[in-house]
């Protein structure tokens, strides 16, 4: 099986299946399998601690240090589906309407070509004086007009986001 090939319901199935045949139903109520999904989520964390960034992205090189991390991926999957399946949550759609909830949250790619500001918001260390001040004056703009935009903090920029 693989991710072509799999659907969110075909796993979702099976993993219905494997808890039913060991009678693990009783223990995953809504509130466990959260906090099991977030120790999951430090365990995968683990992995990943105190590694520079550039490190990070060769571990998937490593065999060993890449299967730790596919089981821990694998554990936080299989507690959300299950979590999914408790709650009755079509997985798929709720992806799908979460991204386009989204959508409005940032700009699209094309944005940083169009936008001189753009490169002071993603990166203020590279970004030239006016470079900055048109950030910050688009900063003070977009939370004004919007509820998604950009907050300032003294020299540096952070996008800021709408809790959704």
């Amino acid at each position: 099986m693989n991710d072509s090939e799999t659907t969110f319901a075909n796993v979702k199935q099976r993993l219905a299946e494997f808890n039913k045949e060991r009678d693990w139903d009783r223990y995953h109520n809504p509130k466990d399998l959260a906090i099991s999904l977030s120790i999951e989520s430090a365990e995968l964390l683990e992995n990943f601690q105190w590694q520079p960034p550039k490190d990070a992205e060769k571990i998937g090189n490593d065999p060993e240090k890449l299967g730790r991390i596919k089981d821990e991926m694998a554990d936080m999957f299989i507690y959300l589906l299950i979590l999914a399946n408790r709650l009755e949550v079509d997985v798929a759609s709720t992806v799908m309407q979460k991204i386009e909830k989204n959508e409005p949250a940032g700009p699209p790619p094309t944005t940083a070509t169009r936008d001189p500001s753009f490169r002071a918001r993603s990166d203020p260390s590279s970004a030239t004086r006016e470079e900055k001040e048109s950030a910050t004056d688009a900063c003070e703009e977009s939370l004004i007009s919007e509820p998604f935009g950009w907050s300032c903090q003294g020299d540096s920029l952070w996008a800021r986001r709408a809790k959704v």
